[in-house]
């Protein structure tokens, strides 16, 4: 049979149908590209604060504080710049992306509680970020109670120069120890006093910044595992809000009483709370062993499996369709792979969740996981739902947890 022509459209038709478009898009089509335009925005928007940051350099540069020249008055430390404060928000921002884009199928219906590979990169962030700043924390510590050791010697001697200063009514100059065993010369006036710099206040050590990201850690890893893993970070988090509150509101009610802030102790060792520390592993240990307890329990305590109302394998009943089918999770798996069901009729799966991580069961038409015949409910045991199937065709499908992925099988509807 020969093609048909196409009709022609004169230019004005095509310049209407054209504008058409622009004036009445299909904004379903539109929407996929809110992202990119957010993201064009941001970006255009860092460029342009750079570029004016530029052209008004000379104004700027008046506004940044001169850099002080000298040591730290004695007894005043200064720690170094740290990387990890810029580390573990990128973490975070890692595990809210896993969270908020997960997987799904043709329908819309998430297939996992989180995206696995931007889940497993954040908690990976997580830990390096957590530890690092441990690491350099615990070395500055070391390195200040070093040097104070070394120059200990150093500030007995500017003591007794002092007192013979007084009088003289002159200034001491001490050449002794320094750091790092270097000569540093120290000129002392009898009445100077150990604070820093006029306009300048150095916060205390403290170590909220280490429990608060421990906190959060435990927290996510409830998110995707356990309610009792959730609850314990929950608790954890909000102690290390509480002292991270306390700690500032006593520098500022020092300055709202009229004097410079001081805190509590400049004394790292005195500053770290040893017992929070083991109060902190006691809530996440808690917290795991009611994750892990129902499993254990399980494990050590192996029962049989719940007895399906039809002959082995998961059939049907003897009184043919619309019997019971039984199905178990344990240890993060369904104790089977094979499922045997009624055709073309509906028919009752008793999935029994004997851990305390969340399970479900549903059933593709493939592996793919395209065409979505049942959903069940997502739900944390031990428990047990009866979930009322839908009559599905004879024929071979597949089922998976919608949660974890791995636990998977075949259904055999005949």
């Amino acid at each position: 049979m020969p093609e048909q022509p196409q009709p022609q459209t004169d230019p004005w038709t095509s310049f209407l149908n054209w504008l058409a478009q622009i004036i009445t898009p299909d904004w379903s089509d539109w929407v996929a590209f809110i992202p990119i335009a957010v993201a064009i925005g941001v970006v255009l928007a860092i460029v342009m604060l750079a570029l004016a940051w530029v052209r008004t350099a000379d104004e700027n540069r008046s506004r940044v504080a001169p850099r002080f020249a000298g040591h730290p008055p004695p007894g005043v430390h200064l720690p170094g710049p740290s990387r990890w404060p810029f580390v573990l928000p990128v973490a975070a921002m890692l595990l809210f992306f896993s969270l908020a884009v997960r997987p799904t199928n043709d329908q819309g219906d998430p297939t996992s509680a989180v995206n696995w590979p931007v889940f497993l990169l954040g908690l990976v962030i997580s830990l390096v970020g957590i530890l690092g700043w441990l690491r350099d924390a615990s070395r500055e510590w070391r390195r200040t109670a070093a040097l104070e050791a070394l120059d200990a010697p150093r500030q007995a001697a500017v003591t007794i120069g002092t007192h013979a200063a007084l009088s003289t009514g002159g200034a001491v100059t001490v050449v002794g120890p320094g750091h790092a065993g270097n000569a540093l010369p120290s000129v002392i006036a009898p009445d100077q006093p150990a604070e820093p710099p006029p306009g300048v206040h150095l916060p205390g050590p403290s170590p909220w910044p280490f429990f608060a990201p421990v906190g959060l850690m435990v927290l996510f890893f409830g998110l995707v595992l356990s309610p009792a893993l959730l609850v314990a970070g929950v608790v954890m988090s909000v102690i290390a809000v509480i002292g991270w509150y306390l700690d500032a509101g006593h520098e500022y009610r020092q300055v709202e009483a009229g004097h410079a802030p001081e805190p509590r102790t400049r004394d790292p060792e005195r500053a770290f709370p040893k017992a929070l520390a083991w109060v902190f592993a006691l809530i996440a240990l808690l917290g795991v062993i009611a994750t892990a307890a129902p499993s254990l329990v399980a494990l050590a305590n192996p029962s049989a499996a719940p007895e399906p109302s039809g002959p082995a394998g998961g059939g049907p009943g003897p009184g043919g369709g619309g019997g019971e089918i039984a199905i178990a999770a344990k240890n993060i798996a369904f104790d089977k792979d094979q499922l045997s069901v009624p055709a073309d009729e509906p028919f009752t799966l008793r999935f029994d969740n004997q851990e305390a991580v969340p399970h479900n069961v549903a059933i593709y038409q493939d592996d793919s996981l395209g065409t979505e015949l049942f959903l069940g409910e997502i739900f944390p045991g031990p428990d047990t739902r009866n979930y009322e199937v839908p009559a599905i065709p004879a024929g071979s499908y597949y089922f998976v947890c919608s949660v974890h992925v791995n636990m998977n099988g075949t259904v055999t509807a005949e």
